[in-house]
């Protein structure tokens, strides 16, 4: 099967559906592959379209249901080279292939991912945490218009007519929690550039809470119609699972708070922090405006994401009304 037919396939089932240029589907009798840009993936966000492959593979898999979706990369670079958005991408093929039956890696692939399971159990992994209030950041960078959104949508009770009863409505909602991993040891006593596995900075969750035994994390889009948001709710629910849980899959360890920290720079991590061991399921929750969804991210979507063999581990799909949210004040 060619890409061309593959592609053919997928356009007669999601209408409008548009392929990035750096990807590629292979297909043969059993299998098509999914396969990526080393150099997309080395350098930029894991939602562009051409780093986004588990939106792709879903998409795939609910065209071709009888064949096994593969991942491969056009380029491997050695095993050792665990950094920033290629680390990222491990953890999220090691994920994605450990949860979904219909879903492979390339040999490659598949070495790589042995030796970075292998330092998640050897190496300490932290994660960061806030540093500052939430609203600073719109201060010090120029506040977009999912900025705007995500600050109204974190008061206290406007989630209320946009969400089901899981969210938890009357617990606090809050901002932006980074989702950075670093490793530590006797030579690196401080989190930084050096010591960094993961991206971080402005790498968070958008809005999230903890509504008595569960987390909820929310993927907040606003005009922003991307195949990617699929990529960052997995991303999102599984590292923070991997950190609360308490499950011992990984080797990630809760960073500790300093002290003298201000509270409210911590954007509710001390509630995170004190509800260490009590957490028992974690919901990831895509949000976007007026039922915007890219085509591939219909309501079937969540019956192949939840179908991951994690009874504690939950997918959902929801909207909101960005003119209602937005206000007639918005300068947007």
């Amino acid at each position: 099967m060619t890409n061309d037919e593959i592609k053919k396939a997928m356009k007669d089932k999601f209408k409008g559906i548009r392929f990035p240029r750096d990807i590629d589907f292979i297909g043969d009798e059993k299998n098509i592959t999914v396969e990526l840009k080393y150099e997309l993936i080395k350098k930029h966000n894991m939602q562009v379209a051409g780093n986004a492959f588990e939106g792709w593979a879903i998409a795939i898999h609910m065209v071709f249901s009888d064949m096994i979706v593969r991942l491969s990369v056009d380029l491997y670079p050695d095993a050792g080279l665990m950094k920033g958005h290629w680390a990222r991408f491990i953890y999220r093929a090691m994920k994605f292939s450990e949860q979904y039956e219909w879903f492979r890696v390339s040999e490659e692939l598949a070495s790589i991912i042995k030796t970075f399971k292998t330092d998640l159990d050897e190496k300490v992994l932290v994660n960061n945490i806030p540093t500052q209030d939430a609203k600073c950041i719109g201060e010090d960078i120029e506040a977009g218009l999912e900025s705007e959104v995500e600050d109204k949508l974190a008061r206290r009770g406007i989630l209320h007519s946009y969400l089901p009863s899981y969210v938890g409505i009357d617990q606090e909602i809050h901002r932006q929690l980074p989702v950075g991993l670093f490793e530590i040891n006797d030579n690196m006593e401080k989190i930084g550039k050096k010591n960094a596995w993961f991206t971080y900075g402005h790498s968070a969750i958008d809005l999230w809470n903890i509504n008595g035994d569960a987390i909820n994390v929310i993927e907040l889009k606003a005009r922003n119609r991307m195949i990617g948001i699929v990529t960052e709710i997995f991303f999102y629910t599984n590292f923070v699972y991997d950190f609360v849980m308490n499950k011992k899959t990984t080797g990630f360890i809760m960073s500790d708070i300093p002290e003298g920290v201000n509270e409210n720079e911590l954007r509710g991590y001390s509630e995170l922090y004190k509800s260490k061991g009590k957490i028992r399921k974690v919901n990831g929750i895509m949000l976007v405006d007026d039922d915007n969804y890219h085509p591939c991210v219909t309501k079937d979507i969540l019956v192949i994401l939840n179908d991951n063999g994690k009874g504690d581990l939950n997918y959902f799909r929801e909207s909101y009304h960005l003119g209602i949210v937005l206000g007639k004040y918005s300068r947007f």
